[in-house]
C-alpha cells in the first residue's frame, strides 16, 4: 500500500506542476525530472523527449513496452531459511538468520509470508526501504538471500536511460527477467541514438551477450563488472583508438580508472580468472596507460574528455607514489648510531646514483642549526660523524637532501 501510495502520490505531483503536462508521457516526465535533477518540470524538453520516444516507438513497437520509473529503494526481501518459520509477531523478526533479523532495527518487517506452501523460502516485508548500499553488502555475506523486489515483480529489471550531448539524445531500452531486482538473468537492450533534429541516425539491438561482443557498455551494468570483453591492455588501446563511438571510448578509458581505482572481486568463477588476469595486465602498465589517455583530453566528446582527465589525474598520482617508493628504497637514511648519544653520532645514508649531498640538523622548533655541505657524491654507503657544536641538549632532526630524494630521522642529544 505504502509504494503504490508513493507511486501515485509521484504521478498526481507530476501532472500539476505544468498545466501542459497533460499531454506528456509519465516516461517524458521522469526523464526529463531526472536530467533536471529536480521536480519543477521544464515542458519544452519533456515534449522533446516525449517526441522523441514516439519516433523509436515507430521503429519498433517493442520498446514501447518498456516503461521508466523513479529510483526507489526495495521493501521486499526473499530469503531461504532452513527450517520454517513457525510463527511471525510484528516488530520481532525471527528467520533463524541473525544478519537478516537485525534489518527489523533499521527497515522494521511488517510482514512475513511464505511463497510456496511446501518452501521454505519467504517474503518479508519492511515498512522503510531497504537502502542499496546496505543490501549489496548483504548479498555478499549471507548466502539465503535470494532476491529483492522493488515494485511487486521479481526479477522486473525494465528500465529507460537517457543520455543528452551536444550531438542530440541517446536512449538505451533495457528489458530484464530474472531472480533479482536488476533482472540479472535475462537482459536484451534497444540503443538509439537521434540528432538535434530527432532524425535516428544510430539503432541496434542487442542481448546481454551479443553486447560484450560490439564493446557496447551501459552504466547501469554493475561497476565490478568493467572491460571484461577485453582480453588484454593492447584490445583496449586497439579499441580507443579505432572506435569513433563516443560511449566506447568512455567506456574503454573508464575501465582503465575502476581497475586501478577499486580493488573488485569477481563473484563468479566463470570470468575470474581472465578478469584477474586483465586487471593485473592493465595495471602493470601504468606509463603506456598514462601516454594513451592524454590523447583524448582534446576529445569533440565532452564526457570522453571529461572522464580522460579524470582518470589521468588519478593515474598520475600513482605515477609520483610510485616513482618515491623506487627512490625510497634505492636512496636510505639509516637510523644513527648512537642514539640517544652525548659527544659525536654516526650519520649512515646509501645513494644510488651520483647525486649532490648535504646534511642538515635542525632543533625541535623547525630551526635549522647547522649544514654540512658533502657535494657531489658518487653512488654507494657513506658515513659522516657528526658532532654538535655549541648546541644544547635536546632533540635534534637530521635531514639527508640530495637531488631527487629527501628523508629524516630523529636523534636525542645529551651533554
Amino acid at each position: 500500500m505504502r509504494r503504490q501510495f508513493n507511486l501515485f502520490f509521484l504521478l498526481l505531483l507530476f501532472f500539476t506542476l505544468n498545466v501542459h503536462s497533460q499531454s506528456i508521457s509519465y516516461n517524458a516526465m521522469i526523464l526529463t525530472l531526472r536530467l533536471q535533477n529536480g521536480i519543477w518540470l521544464d515542458s519544452t524538453l519533456a515534449y522533446q523527449i516525449d517526441s522523441a520516444l514516439n519516433l523509436i516507438g515507430s521503429f519498433d513497437e517493442k520498446v514501447n513496452e518498456c516503461d521508466v520509473f523513479p529510483n526507489y529503494d526495495p521493501y521486499d526481501l526473499v530469503v531461504k531459511t532452513d527450517s520454517a518459520i513457525s510463527s511471525w509477531n510484528s516488530g520481532i523478526l525471527s528467520s533463524g538468520i541473525p544478519k537478516i533479523d537485525s534489518l527489523n532495527d533499521v527497515y522494521k518487517a511488517i510482514s512475513v509470508r511464505r511463497v510456496l506452501s511446501s518452501s521454505t523460502y519467504y517474503t518479508l516485508t519492511f515498512e522503510y526501504p531497504l537502502k542499496i548500499e546496505n543490501l549489496k553488502s548483504k548479498y555478499l555475506e549471507i548466502d539465503q538471500i535470494v532476491s529483492a523486489s522493488v515494485n511487486g515483480y521479481l526479477g522486473d529489471g525494465d528500465n529507460i536511460y537517457l543520455i543528452m550531448k551536444p550531438d542530440g539524445m541517446h536512449f538505451i531500452f533495457k528489458f530484464g527477467w530474472g531472480d533479482c531486482m536488476s533482472g540479472c538473468a535475462c537482459k536484451e537492450y534497444w540503443y538509439y541514438s537521434l540528432d538535434l533534429s530527432n532524425n535516428v541516425v544510430f539503432e541496434e539491438y542487442l542481448t546481454d551477450e551479443h553486447r560484450k561482443d560490439v564493446k557496447i557498455f551501459l552504466w547501469n551494468i554493475p561497476s565490478e563488472y568493467p572491460v571484461t570483453m577485453f582480453p588484454n591492455p593492447d584490445s583496449i588501446y586497439s579499441m580507443l583508438r579505432s572506435t569513433d563511438k563516443w560511449w566506447i571510448k568512455k567506456h574503454c578509458i573508464e575501465g582503465i580508472y575502476r581497475l586501478y581505482r577499486y580493488d573488485y572481486q569477481w563473484n563468479n568463477n566463470d570470468l575470474k580468472e581472465q578478469f584477474d588476469s586483465l586487471r593485473q595486465a592493465v595495471v602493470s602498465r601504468l606509463s603506456d596507460n598514462l601516454s594513451i589517455i592524454q590523447e583524448f583530453f582534446g576529445d569533440q566528446d565532452s564526457d570522453v574528455a571529461n572522464v580522460a582527465h579524470k582518470t589521468y589525474n588519478y593515474l598520475i598520482t600513482l605515477e609520483i607514489e610510485k616513482n618515491q617508493i623506487s627512490l625510497s628504497n634505492r636512496f636510505q637514511l639509516y637510523p644513527l648510531f648512537p642514539n640517544p648519544f652525548n659527544s659525536a653520532t654516526t650519520i649512515h645514508y646509501s645513494l644510488f646514483t651520483n647525486s649532490d649531498v648535504t646534511i642538515m640538523i635542525f632543533n625541535i622548533n623547525g630551526q635549522n642549526v647547522e649544514s654540512i655541505p658533502l657535494g657531489r657524491q658518487c653512488s654507494g654507503d657513506y658515513f659522516v660523524n657528526w658532532v654538535p657544536n655549541n648546541l644544547t641538549s635536546g632533540i635534534y632532526f637530521i635531514q639527508l637532501q640530495t637531488n631527487n630524494f629527501q628523508n629524516t630521522r630523529k636523534c636525542i642529544y645529551l651533554r
